[in-house]
């Protein structure tokens, strides 16, 4: 909960403890010091708002590099990301939250306080929680795309098809509903793709990827996280059934590790 520039815990969720250690890091001035919630902007527009976001941000640069964009090897020992950087997030920053993207009832921007001219602290309060959640799932594991994490039947072996959907799901039946329907990206089962990072542990599981089936009675195995080795003597399922990675190109990727059929296409649709 966060209320007068003060964050308090309401549970001892590792998720949330990062989160309120992120908002204090952004909106402390100094011990003792916060910003309000009433702080406005004399000229309120999305580049005024961004301007003086960005200001702030590169104030807290080296603690936000030094907590953030912090990756961590196989042993626990922390590194600076390879992948996600500081400068490439403000870069980014400035386009999502000044110009946005799509138009009418689809317009959407990064929120910054711009939208509704409540004050930037809202503003950094959400670059608190996009950098929370970016590195619990992607950040500190030096990650650009979804590793295989999911133990289908609870042992150490992990089914090759899980580039299909981990957890129950299937990414490539996740599509577009309503008037953004178009916008789902059409699935080949013809495509062959590997991911480009995978989870740096060791005895971890390769890199997702989709393949065409040769045959028929085609199948993919398991990866035995015990032996690190991969097992295509059976057929292995994921949690759905699925013994092959046919169509199967829609797992995570990005720093919030994008996924499934709609979400890719929405992404082409604003920036293809």
């Amino acid at each position: 909960v966060f209320v007068d520039g003060r964050c308090t815990l309401t549970s001892g969720k590792r998720s949330e403890v990062f989160l309120c250690s992120m908002i204090t890091i952004l909106l402390s001035m100094s011990a003792g010091d916060a910003i309000t919630s009433s702080r406005h902007l004399a000229v309120p527009n999305a580049e005024d708002y961004f301007n003086e976001v960005e200001e702030w941000l590169n104030i807290r640069r080296t603690q936000l590099e030094n907590s953030v964009f912090v990756s961590y090897d196989k042993d626990g020992n922390p590194y600076p990301s390879l992948w996600y950087k500081f400068d490439d997030f403000v870069r980014t920053l400035r386009p999502m939250s000044v110009s946005g993207v799509g138009g009418g009832e689809l317009e959407t921007f990064f929120y910054l306080g711009q939208t509704d001219k409540r004050g930037i602290v809202h503003g950094l309060v959400n670059v608190a929680a996009f950098l929370s959640h970016a590195s619990v799932i992607s950040i500190k594991y030096d990650v650009c795309d979804e590793f295989n994490m999911d133990k289908t039947d609870y042992t150490q072996k992990y089914a090759i098809s899980n580039s299909c959907g981990q957890f129950g799901r299937s990414y490539q039946d996740e599509v577009c509903l309503g008037n953004t329907a178009y916008m789902t990206c059409d699935v080949n089962k013809d495509i062959q793709m590997t991911a480009l990072t995978s989870l740096n542990e060791e005895k971890a599981p390769p890199k997702f990827f989709c393949r065409a089936k040769d045959s028929a009675t085609d199948f993919t195995g398991h990866w035995d996280r015990s032996t690190g080795t991969l097992d295509e003597s059976l057929p292995f399922s994921n949690r759905l059934g699925r013994i092959d990675t046919a169509g199967c190109c829609w797992w995570g990727r990005g720093v919030l590790l994008t996924r499934g059929t709609c979400k890719f296409g929405r992404v082409n649709h604003f920036f293809g």
